[in-house]
């Protein structure tokens, strides 16, 4: 019996974070429910607490307080160093109030206080990467110390996909593949061969994944077929305000005028998707997975998303789905206009891609996760091993 502690250090309802509580509700029977640790308040905590976890809220706030405000500056570097320190420290008596017999930390941030208190109760820490490590994630010169020193800090490292592990060198630390925790409801996407009429777009609202990319190619590819809408889907959740504004004003120009829905915040996606014909992923950067497509391609539409990243991983081009390079208007307007000249060729699309979903699904992947932390705590996982708990054969 294996106690796992997570620590999350945002209260936000971030993808990482949604992942996380949905395998926390199908996490395996019999096993200890895990801990969650949680640096502050926030709407995720209810995920957590429905999921069945464990949640300790608070614990670190005030420390990490400190820490963010230690950025630079004399007194500053000394309020951080004060800020992790009292951080670590408070971490390691809750751990050691949990039972905890492995560390799963979420985030960087969560790292760098969470291995200091592990070495004090000496427990295994995992470290959880959900982004690529290169530079257009991080600052240059954070990349060299993330990609080689932090994977020989920890006793395994979990990665959303095989792209993300590619971008560390992981060394002898062995790496369990673990595709986000996807619940996939039970409903009928089946759809008609009937004109394309939505076109959508999922996920918080940020320069990088590319709204404003979604807009300019469905205004290309859909200047002269006014009855075509598109949805915009989601919030901005970081601070992200005038990108939003951006997006809103571009909506408000010619030919998108009167025909882009802004939906705001939503806390759960599939009623969205439910009306969709096509759902765009349009990052302008590699990414890490992309749980989004999954989502759409489960509930049949026709996914255009875009490579390289983790998309690529999911969708085989003209099978199950579309792919288009990242930043690229016109390949995506390209696709889009496709899509909507063939109606039986965008509802095959869909259908093949449900299938292709089917292997994401959360109750084949967290016995996978759970196992695997299990023996990280035990010592049983060989070195420079590398795991998945999804693979492409259909079962």
């Amino acid at each position: 019996m294996t106690q796992v502690a997570y620590l999350v250090h945002s209260g936000a309802e971030s993808g990482a974070e949604l992942s996380l509580a949905t395998s926390l509700a199908h996490w395996p029977e019999g096993e200890p429910r895990p801990v969650v640790l949680m640096a502050e308040d926030g709407p995720v905590v209810a995920r957590f607490v429905a999921a069945g976890a464990d949640v300790r809220v608070g614990a670190t706030s005030r420390s990490l307080v400190a820490l963010r405000r230690g950025s630079a500056g004399g007194r500053r570097l000394l309020a951080a160093v004060g800020g992790l320190r009292d951080a670590a420290r408070t971490t390691a008596r809750d751990l050691a109030d949990a039972g905890a017999d492995v560390v799963v930390a979420t985030s960087l941030k969560s790292l760098a206080y969470g291995w200091l208190a592990a070495r004090r109760r000496r427990l295994p820490v995992v470290w959880s990467l959900h982004d690529r490590v290169a530079g257009d994630y991080f600052p240059g010169w954070v990349v060299p110390l993330l990609r080689y020193a932090a994977p020989r800090l920890v006793s395994g490292i979990i990665v959303n996909s095989r792209s993300t592990l590619s971008t560390i060198r992981p060394g002898r630390t062995p790496v369990l593949v673990a595709y986000p925790a996807i619940e996939l409801p039970d409903v009928d996407a089946e759809r008609p061969a009937a004109p394309l009429r939505r076109v959508g777009i999922l996920g918080r609202l940020a320069h990088w994944k590319g709204q404003d990319v979604f807009l300019e190619a469905f205004a290309r590819a859909f200047a002269d077929r006014p009855e075509v809408e598109a949805v915009v889907i989601g919030g901005a959740l970081f601070g992200e305000d005038d990108y939003e504004r951006e997006l809103v004003e571009l909506a408000d120009t010619p030919p998108l005028r009167g025909r882009v829905t802004f939906t705001g915040h939503v806390a759960d996606p599939w009623p969205q998707l439910t009306g969709l014909d096509v759902l765009v992923h349009a990052s302008r950067t590699p990414e890490p997975f992309g749980q989004v497509v999954v989502q759409g391609m489960w509930m049949g539409c026709a996914v255009v998303a875009t490579t390289p990243g983790g998309p690529s991983e999911v969708i085989t081009p003209g099978r199950d789905g579309m792919l288009v390079p990242c930043d690229d208007v016109p390949a995506l307007a390209a696709a889009l206009r496709h899509l909507g000249q063939d109606d039986e060729g965008r509802v095959e699309l869909g259908r093949a891609a449900k299938a292709t979903a089917a292997r994401y699904a959360i109750e084949r992947a967290a016995p996978a996760r759970a196992t695997w932390l299990a023996d990280v705590a035990a010592r049983r996982v060989a070195p420079s091993s590398v795991r998945l708990t999804v693979t492409r054969e259909v079962p």
